[in-house]
């Protein structure tokens, strides 16, 4: 997805996992119940916004993707390297990393760092929080798909720092 069919996107997975906290906090069953339809109802919403933009959607199934099968793929370092101008075949390493739970956790860190280090705008940080947060509630058959979803929406290494970074770095770099 690209442009506004691309947030959209990134507005369901951030407003599913923000709903998902509602409904387990919430005591009382009518407001569970309500939360419960509330997200149905944005999800149905969402759809039909992305749909809005049709020329911005591409068809991928993520569930027919295939694992990347070179062992350089899996080094996440790489990955990270090729995410901006190969998210695909990006997106395909970093499932077939994602079924060893330690690479998985190694990429998710390195996600984690890249993310604050390179992110402009919040929406990075949401999509990632919340793929982390709501990978352990997927079905492990399923959840190294989950991982490969934040290749469509995470910061690669080659993206320029933000302009915060920079200042920052000029500030550190003055007290030496």
């Amino acid at each position: 997805m690209t442009g506004g069919s691309a947030i959209t996107g990134i507005h369901a997975v951030t407003a599913c996992n923000g709903l998902h906290h509602a409904y387990l906090s919430a005591s009382d069953p009518t407001v569970r119940l309500l939360t419960l339809l509330q997200a149905v109802g944005w999800m149905g919403q969402f759809r039909t916004w992305a749909e809005t933009r049709k020329e911005n959607v591409r068809s991928l199934e993520i569930t027919a993707m295939e694992p990347g099968n070179s062992e350089s793929e899996s080094k996440i370092a790489d990955i990270f390297a090729n995410l901006g101008s190969h998210v695909d075949a990006s997106a395909a390493s970093i499932l077939r990393l994602a079924r060893n739970m330690q690479d998985r956790q190694e990429f998710l860190s390195a996600a984690t760092r890249l993310t604050l280090a390179k992110a402009d705008e919040v929406h990075h940080y949401k999509y990632l929080a919340a793929l982390i947060d709501d990978i352990p509630l997927v079905s492990p058959e399923w959840q190294p798909h989950l991982v490969a979803a934040a290749a469509y929406y995470t910061k690669a290494s080659t993206d320029p720092d933000p302009a915060w970074v920079k200042s920052a770095r000029a500030a550190l770099g003055g007290l030496a």
